[in-house]
This record gives structure tokens, C-alpha cells and sequence, in this order.
């Protein structure tokens, strides 16, 4: 599935949900995912961000990005994608 967020733009919220509702969609249905953007850590790691969120794996961003870079240690959520999924995840 090809679901593009747009790099340096704002207010990437809807596509960023439907990124994230997508892998765990395929996880909940037992299938193996994989996902990556052209760097390979800001997208990246803001789809799973989402995903850990949505999964209840990590119960803040924060947790969840920490988690992220524990496995792909280069990943770097950038301001305006935290932003994104602080509006997404308004509780967390």
C-alpha cells in the first residue's frame, strides 16, 4: 500500500491516521508489516509512533518514540509530525 505523507508540510494528520490504521489493520489480522519512507526516520518513525499508540504498546508519545528508536535508533520525529500526533492522540 502506498499511503504518502508529505515531508516539511503541516497538518499531515489524515494521512498520517490512515497510515497508521493501515498497519495495524494488517497486524490485528496477523499478517507481517513493513513499512519505510525514503529516510527511514522521520515518516517512519512518526507511523510508528501511531501504531504503538493505537496498539496501547506505549502509553505517550513519548514512550512511543523511545520505543521506535530503541529498534531504529536514527529515527527523528520531527516537530510539525509531533504536533500531527499530538492532535491525533490528544491524551497521550
Amino acid at each position: 500500500m502506498h499511503s504518502p505523507i508529505v515531508d516539511e508540510a503541516e497538518h499531515q494528520d489524515e494521512s498520517i491516521k490512515k497510515s497508521t490504521d493501515h498497519v495495524v489493520k494488517e497486524y490485528n489480522e496477523g499478517k507481517k508489516v513493513y513499512f519505510h519512507c525514503a529516510g527511514g526516520s522521520n515518516r517512519t518513525g512518526t507511523v510508528t509512533g501511531g501504531t504503538l499508540m493505537t496498539l496501547g504498546k506505549a502509553k505517550s508519545l513519548e514512550e512511543a518514540e523511545e520505543m521506535a528508536k530503541s529498534a531504529r535508533p536514527k529515527i527523528k520525529v520531527k516537530p510539525e509530525m509531533k504536533d500531527a500526533l499530538k492532535r491525533i492522540f490528544p491524551n497521550a
